[in-house]
């Protein structure tokens, strides 16, 4: 994709499309649609780099997808010359790399995992972390761990560290389980 100096979109790929979801029509001549607004500052100061003659290599930045999705992307950017050689704007290719931050993501967690359970961290401690990565790596899941009491016939601790409150007292209280009861209440 190119830009010109006041960071309008001059080109557009069929493969910036496919990335990010914005058709040529709906870009070309308007700023950037996949930075967000917190974000437009920092786009900005790397624009500006470009403009002064600067490279960009691999820089790992999050960004938007028209459907409001967050992705990661790598940024390999450079100054445009026009044909007097002077920059009028800036060139970038683009990767996306989110499925290599959430796999890398996923790796740090899981390693985090196994040092508390090889440290004796506390098993609430524990699940905790695990219910999160779980929520990490799926999209738009909201998950808990549900562990039985003592005496296996009601449900004892929840762990679900984005559920109401007012849910996991209920758990606590000690809902039955059996062949017509159990955590969704059927």
């Amino acid at each position: 994709m190119t830009l010109d100096a006041d960071a309008n979109l001059k080109m557009w790929s069929p493969a910036a499309q496919s990335i990010f979801g914005w058709t040529e029509q709906e870009v070309l001549g308007r700023p950037l649609p996949f930075v967000p607004e917190e974000q437009q500052e920092e786009f900005h100061r790397l624009h500006e780099n470009k403009l002064q003659g600067k490279s960009l290599s691999s820089v790992e930045v999050r960004r938007q997808k028209k459907d409001g999705s967050p992705i990661d992307i790598a940024v390999w950017g450079a100054p445009f010359h026009d044909a007097k050689g002077n920059i009028s704007g800036t060139m970038a290719v683009i990767a996306d790399i989110t499925e290599r931050k959430r796999n890398q993501a996923l790796l740090a967690a899981q390693t985090c995992v196994l040092e508390m359970i090889a440290t004796g961290a506390a098993l609430p401690e524990v699940l905790d972390i695990l219910v999160r990565l779980i929520e990490e790596q799926s999209d738009q899941a909201i998950c808990s761990l549900l562990l039985l009491d003592k005496a296996g016939t009601k449900l004892g601790e929840c762990v679900a560290p984005t559920l109401p409150e007012s849910y996991k007292d209920v758990v606590k209280e000690g809902v039955a389980i059996g062949p017509c009861a159990c955590s969704c209440g059927t």
